[in-house]
Order: C-alpha cells, then sequence, then structure tokens
C-alpha cells in the first residue's frame, strides 16, 4: 500500500481547510505521529471529512431580544455574540410659569452586558433646556455612538395674546412628542425598550400675560448605543436593561413631563 509522508500528508490537509470561506468549526481532526508515516486510506478519509466539513453550511444566526433583566443563557454551540444595546432614555421636564418652574426629568439608567455599559440618556434640566444624549459608558467596546439629546422646549406664538409654551420631543426614534394645545398638556413617555427619552410638558397662553415668563420642559436625551463582539462565549451571562428616567414634575399652572423609555439588548448567536 502506498505510504506518504507526514510533511506530504499536512500539506494536504491544509489545502484542504483553505477555502476562505465562512464555516462551522471542524471537529476531530487526525492524529498524527512525527516522525513516522500515514497510511494512503487514513488520509484520503481524513480529506474527504475535511472537504465534507468545509462544503457544509453553519446553521443560519439566531437572535435574542432582551426587555427585562436578568440572565441570558448562551445556546449550544455558539462561537461567536454580536450584542447590540441601548441604555434608557431620559425622562421630560415639568412646565410651570413665572408662579413656579417645573422639575427636572430624571437621568435614564445603564444597560449592560458582559460589564460593558451602553450608559443611560440625561433627564432634561429644570430651564426648559433638553437632556443630553448618553455617552462614554463603562468598558470597552468597538462601536460606541452617543444618544439623541432632547430637543428644548419653545414658545410657539401666533399673536400678543395668542402663544403657547410648548414642550420638546424626547430624543431618538421612539421619543415622545408632545402635542401643542390649549390647555397644559404632559409630555408623552418615550416608547418602551426604545432608549428614546420622554417629552416635556406644554403651557398654554391663557395662564400668563407674557411669553418672557413661560417655562416650557424639555425633551429627555436618548439612551447610548453600543455594539460588541464576544468570542467563545461563556455559558452564561447577568445582564441589565436600562429603565427610563422619571417624569419631571409640573410647575405652576404647568403640566408634568413624561418618563423616558426604558433600553434593550439583542444578542445576534453565529454557530
Amino acid at each position: 500500500m502506498r505510504k506518504l509522508s507526514l510533511a506530504s500528508t499536512l500539506l494536504i490537509l491544509m489545502l484542504a481547510m483553505s477555502g476562505g470561506v465562512a464555516q462551522a468549526a471542524c471537529s476531530n481532526p487526525p492524529s498524527f505521529v512525527s516522525g513516522t508515516t500515514a497510511d494512503a486510506s487514513a488520509v484520503n478519509s481524513a480529506f474527504q471529512a475535511l472537504v465534507t466539513c468545509i462544503n457544509t453550511p453553519p446553521p443560519a444566526p439566531t437572535r435574542t431580544v432582551i426587555k427585562s433583566p436578568g440572565t441570558y443563557t448562551t445556546p449550544a454551540n455558539v462561537r461567536e455574540l454580536r450584542v447590540h444595546m441601548q441604555g434608557g432614555g431620559g425622562g421630560g421636564g415639568g412646565t410651570g410659569n413665572a408662579g413656579g418652574a417645573g422639575g427636572p426629568g430624571g437621568n435614564g439608567n445603564d444597560t449592560i452586558f458582559n460589564g460593558i455599559h451602553a450608559a443611560g440618556g440625561q433627564g432634561a434640566p429644570a430651564n426648559g433646556a433638553g437632556g443630553i444624549g448618553g455617552a462614554n459608558g463603562t468598558g470597552t467596546a468597538p462601536f460606541r455612538l452617543p444618544g439623541q439629546p432632547g430637543q428644548g422646549g419653545f414658545v410657539a406664538i401666533w399673536s400678543s395674546t395668542n402663544f403657547i409654551g410648548a414642550g420638546g420631543n424626547g430624543g431618538g426614534p421612539g421619543g415622545g412628542i408632545t402635542p401643542q394645545s390649549a390647555t397644559a398638556t404632559a409630555g408623552v413617555s418615550g416608547a418602551a425598550n426604545s432608549g428614546a427619552g420622554g417629552s416635556g410638558g406644554s403651557i398654554p397662553s391663557s395662564t400668563q400675560t407674557a411669553y418672557a415668563f413661560f417655562n416650557p420642559g424639555g425633551g429627555g436625551g436618548a439612551g447610548e448605543f453600543v455594539e460588541l463582539e464576544i468570542f467563545s462565549p461563556s455559558p452564561s451571562y447577568t445582564v441589565t436593561v436600562g429603565s427610563g428616567g422619571s417624569a419631571g414634575t409640573a410647575g405652576a399652572s404647568g403640566a408634568a413631563g413624561a418618563s423616558g423609555g426604558s433600553g434593550y439588548i439583542i444578542v445576534d448567536e453565529y454557530y
């Protein structure tokens, strides 16, 4: 029976493995002893096993969406995790007139996976400005995107006696949008699991004789967006989904802001 040297055998196997395409990991590779020859039938069998493995596509990736704190369990045979997450959105500020300003919105909380934080968005301050988007969370991640800031409260003027202190919209997709109204109107919360900010409260002209004394509420900032990759993942991870910031309280003749939207975690699993 024809024999092959160890060097020739390894060369054949290396060529078989160099497909340059994504594939599932091949298990149980052949074992050879240094200084010995390899039987041709054993090499052919190993070669065919590798070819079969290379030509067999890996399973399609799966996805897990995490909307609340808890434990993430890595599925069997997963070799890589790609994690996308966003911190909670900040709360919208309350509104009021010269008799008393509305309260600030609360800050959103961090979303955490494997010790990496996506920072929560900041709540709108009491001066009517929009909240700052979350940024610079703890830990090293290959991609970070600051959250969109909330819109500042503004005054819409139609005439000297017809104007409104309108609440600013919450930052980010899913942010609250306060409708303009002839009455004091509370803000609208950021959508659940969007990481968006809540909007600020509005105050109508009927409560004040000059728009200079208005203090409309600003919108809360959106949470930071983070992506990371984990190779050879652990069996499980404790995860935290950041809650949205609280709503700012109503001031004199005004209305409350609204809470920010909670964050989320999306895990794509590759086999």
